[in-house]
């Protein structure tokens, strides 16, 4: 086994790729009613993948 980040599994070594991508972009609003939302997106890249995620939320406060 090579000495360093990674895991063993089934008796082989998998090596984590390096992140060369991380980035994350948001918004959100808000009304004078007591209403909110917010958008959330992110994105991780590296040699071998692509990951995207996203947040979408709304909030009623009284």
């Amino acid at each position: 086994m090579k000495a360093g980040r990674g895991s063993r599994i089934a008796g082989k070594y998998c090596a984590p790729s390096a992140t060369y991508g991380d980035m994350a972009l948001g918004f959100s609003a808000q009304s004078p009613e007591g209403w909110s939302s917010s958008l959330r997106a992110n994105c991780q890249c590296a040699e071998d993948y692509d990951a995207f995620a996203g947040n979408a939320g709304v909030r009623f406060a009284w």
